[in-house]
């Protein structure tokens, strides 16, 4: 029988760290691309596209119409990086800067280099096929519309566990709290065993020396862990 669980969520957390974090190297550094590259996989997965396979192209985010969508997006997405979306605004237009983020695109994963039409005009004519790859034709693959999913939970369709990223954030703070418990635990429990066995002696000494010395450390770490907890909290 059949087991009606999905690992989706556990796929989106993981998207969430390596991408949304705000310890994540995209996130530090405040880069127009990266805000254009969110709305836009945001617009694909809002219901103007959510056409898995589809092929896109610069000319495809260089139309009015959907340029104004993508604006809209960083707009909400960037809240006050306003440098961020003022770039968005002078460069959505142009086809050589969306190429370029087609190409980071690429690069992190989130789309695929579409190659089905270059291999049709293969056989046609070689020049129409060099076109078409300057053109930089990409489709949205499920890591994209995942990640576009996780987007519009928070800036479309805010609730109270999806607003500002809350269940992740939560989700990998409990992950966090339970490994340093678990690291102390097994710390503690094999002090214990070898404890146990070493006969009374200079060792032995040691060894409740550095029980004494662990007390104070986790009265500390325990601390530290408190104050770092609250500091994310705060910003849930």
């Amino acid at each position: 029988m059949d087991i009606p669980i999905t690992f989706k969520f556990f796929d989106k957390l993981k998207l969430y760290q390596d991408y949304l974090n705000e310890s994540s190297m995209l996130e530090r550094t405040k880069n127009p691309y990266w805000l254009c590259e969110k709305a836009m996989m945001l617009w694909g997965y809002s219901d103007a596209h959510q056409h898995l396979g589809v092929p896109l192209s610069a000319g495809t985010f260089t139309k009015k119409e959907r340029a104004e969508i993508i604006i809209k997006n960083s707009e909400k997405i960037g809240r006050n990086n306003y440098e961020a979306i003022e770039w968005i605004k002078g460069n959505i237009m142009s086809g050589e800067a969306v190429q370029r983020i087609l190409e980071n695109l690429i690069t992190l994963e989130l789309v695929t280099r579409d190659t089905s039409r270059s291999e049709r005009l293969t056989q046609k004519n070689n020049s129409e096929v060099e076109d078409i790859i300057q053109l930089k034709e990409i489709t949205i693959n499920l890591k994209g519309f995942l990640l576009g999913e996780l987007l519009f939970e928070t800036y479309e369709n805010p609730g109270f566990w999806s607003k500002n990223f809350r269940k992740y954030k939560f989700s990998l703070l409990i992950f966090y709290t339970t490994f340093v418990v678990l690291l102390f635990t097994v710390y503690f429990v094999f002090l214990g065993q070898l404890f146990q066995f070493i006969k009374p002696g200079e060792i032995a000494i040691f060894v409740r020396q550095l029980l004494g010395y662990s007390w104070w450390v986790t009265v500390t770490t325990c601390f530290l862990t408190y104050l770092g907890l609250k500091q994310v909290w705060n910003k849930l």
